[in-house]
């Protein structure tokens, strides 16, 4: 195989990994929860000791929201993966797995590191079980994305409308994805989630952190499908962009109207994301069809006269 051929399978399957992360996570929560020991059992109590309680039901719904959020960030990531691999420029799709492959060796570095403080004791099973592909993954992407920068080079083509709306939106999603990473405690207050639990705590912060590095990463990576120049490879990404943000609202909507958290914050969350949509999608993909579309009947107005 050729390192084109190469890139391709590597981006198809992590689009394939994180869709059914996406599935998993967004929609069955608990599958993530359950491998890692969350809610633990209450503590028994003995001679002159009270037996201690598990996680409240708010901790419980901060810890599977937290989940699904994360899910939900898996599937903008598959998108951008496969639609980049259905383009298939060479030096794209090297790009985009050389950020990708980067974002999944931290997130394995960091959870691993995670594992085993207090809140998140669990075995090496676990370990294995939700690092361990990762990491092969990651060394995969990592290999195959950095051999193809090497030999291919950027194509030098338009951004079009799609990528100067992308490049805005992916700038302000790095640093919506610092926040968590470096203000967690701020975040966590800001937004109402209830982590009174240790084990809550533990859990909400793991998955947050790993959130907001798939959000700045993620950002980086359609910045360097700019970068990359390729105009079909930006309209893509663009669109499935778009898609990914589309649902991000709904999920957000769906949030605020739970009433558990922070009605004020969550307003705004939903505000910002439907603009991202708005912007992408009408600032972006439409307004490069409409120029397409005027391009295709002045040379076909053209042509007639001839």
């Amino acid at each position: 195989m050729g390192y084109n051929d190469d890139a391709t399978l590597a981006l198809r399957l992590c689009g394939a990994i994180c869709l059914i992360r996406c599935c998993l996570y967004s929609v069955y929560p608990e599958t993530l929860t359950g491998i890692i020991g969350y809610p633990p059992a209450p503590a028994t109590g003995g001679w002159g000791k009270k037996g201690g309680t598990g996680p409240s039901e708010e901790d419980m719904m901060s810890v599977m929201v937290s989940v699904q959020f994360y899910g939900l960030v898996q599937g903008g990531i598959a998108g951008l993966c496969l639609s980049t691999a259905r383009v298939g420029d060479p030096y794209t799709m090297s790009v985009v797995s050389t950020v990708l492959g980067t974002l999944f060796f931290v997130i394995c570095a960091y959870a691993s590191s995670m594992m085993g403080t207090a809140g998140l004791e669990v075995g090496a099973g676990v370990v294995n079980k939700v690092i361990g592909p990762f990491a092969v993954l990651s060394a995969y992407m990592l290999y195959v994305g950095v051999s193809g920068v090497r030999k291919a080079a950027p194509a030098g083509e338009p951004l079009g409308k799609s990528g100067k709306m992308m490049a805005i939106v992916s700038a302000f999603g790095i640093l919506q994805g610092l926040m968590p990473i470096f203000m967690f405690d701020k975040y966590v207050a800001n937004f109402g989630l209830s982590v009174a639990h240790p084990s809550t705590e533990a859990m909400v912060k793991l998955m947050l952190t790993m959130w907001g590095m798939c959000v700045a990463a993620g950002s980086i990576a359609r910045l360097g499908v700019n970068h990359a120049a390729h105009t079909d490879s930006i309209y893509a990404a663009c669109r499935a962009m778009v898609l990914y943000l589309s649902q991000m609202v709904g999920s957000l909507v769906i949030v605020k109207s739970l009433g558990k958290f922070n009605s004020e914050s969550m307003g705004y969350q939903c505000l910002i994301a439907t603009f991202y949509t708005f912007l992408l999608y009408f600032g972006g993909t439409i307004a490069d069809d409409t120029a397409a579309a005027e391009a295709k009947n002045a040379l076909s107005k053209g042509k007639k006269k001839k």
